[in-house]
């Protein structure tokens, strides 16, 4: 494959202080490849997030094979994202359908990428943002178990109904995933005030798609919890927020914060705890979009593909993953109990939309032991 990074490692010598930037190195060793039977997918992925990759020098990045149909790929969140995660399973069928991958460059630095955004609209400056958003959230580092990982499948005939709404709401399929989510959240009783976070890939803003670095910036959206009554506004406020967040004023203050934390040199207090605000949210929304095969004309063709599936550690988080492949959007989520988010999303969607909520396609798996990790 023609990622630089999957055969990359990552060099960090230091203890106390990082006195020394940790850096990638090459290394010669072949990503992990195992093969499971008779076991469900997202079983395997939740075993797979326990599974911390080793300090010592090795790919970060491994495969897992499902019975004779089923690809699991876990990547180190250094090295790739969604988007490329999806890209990168993209062309392993390329190559085992005989296609021959050219390398491609080391991906521009953040820094350079800020600089090929469009001038932000005149007068237009970054907003502040509500303080509670910086708030700490509650965090477990010890171990308490493998994630339950649960997936649902909309029809395409519900997959184009909510297209349809949400271009007539002027509004988005992000958008109205997240207001469906925090109704959801929103309805239990447990949340004054939500924090919505919507990763973004800094290379696609600047349109390079081929790009294989992780440049991601975060969107946050603040809601409180009885300021959700309308859906369809709430969707369209949520799409205003992710816009104006991915705009070039917004940006460039994401990463010059970056940039400064970075070179004021890092102490392993002061990484924990931008760390630790950086991932207080009570939910995430990450959706890759619509995607279509590159190659469909080979053998081996990819029927289905979930993702991302993320998991971190702050206690009652939730983190939603989307893809819409082949005209089907599917959702899933990794949490440390049961849940059932996705359909209860469903159901709250689907009528929106004029359709009548269904049983859908669900699966899921129970949860075992282990340590959880992003």
């Amino acid at each position: 494959m023609d990622d630089p990074f999957l055969s990359d490692a990552i060099q960090d010598t230091a203890e106390d202080v990082v006195s020394q930037a940790p850096v990638f190195v090459h290394v010669d060793e072949p990503i992990e490849v195992q093969a499971r039977q008779g076991v469900p997918w997202p079983q395997v992925a939740g075993e797979e997030l326990a599974r911390a990759f080793p300090r010592t020098p090795q790919p970060l990045a491994r495969v897992v094979l499902v019975d004779t149909d089923t690809l699991v790929f876990t990547f180190e969140h250094t090295i790739a994202d969604g988007l490329s995660a999806a890209t990168i399973a993209q062309e392993t069928v390329a190559v085992l359908n005989g296609h021959h991958l050219s390398p491609l460059p080391i991906p521009a630095a953040q820094h350079e990428l800020v600089h090929r955004l469009p001038p932000p609209p005149m007068g237009r400056e970054a907003e502040a943002g509500d303080p509670r958003l910086l708030i700490r959230g509650e965090f477990e580092f010890a171990d308490v178990g493998e994630p339950f990982v649960s997936t649902l499948t909309w029809s395409r005939e519900e997959t184009d109904e909510l297209v349809r709404r949400c271009r007539a709401e002027h509004t988005t399929v992000t958008g109205a995933l997240a207001a469906a989510e925090a109704t959801v959240l929103a309805s239990t009783g447990r949340h004054e005030y939500l924090r919505v976070s919507v990763p973004y890939a800094l290379e696609h803003l600047v349109g390079d798609s081929e790009s294989f670095s992780v440049n991601i910036g975060k969107v946050s959206i603040d809601w409180p919890s009885d300021d959700l009554a309308s859906l369809w506004e709430a969707a369209r406020f949520a799409t205003r927020t992710i816009h104006r967040a991915r705009e070039r004023p917004d940006v460039d203050r994401s990463v010059a914060g970056l940039t400064q934390l970075w070179s004021s040199g890092l102490d392993r207090d002061t990484v924990m705890q931008a760390l630790v605000v950086a991932n207080s949210f009570e939910l995430m929304i990450t959706n890759i979009g619509r995607l279509e095969p590159t190659d469909d004309a080979g053998p081996r063709r990819i029927r289905a593909l979930w993702g991302p599936i993320l998991l971190n550690q702050q206690q009652g988080q939730h983190i939603v993953g989307a893809c819409t492949w082949r005209g089907q959007l599917r959702l899933v989520t990794a949490t440390r109990a049961r849940t059932d988010l996705l359909e209860r999303v469903r159901a709250v969607l689907l009528p929106a939309c004029g359709s009548p909520a269904g049983a859908g396609t669900a699966r899921s798996r129970s949860r075992l032991g282990g340590r959880p990790r992003r």
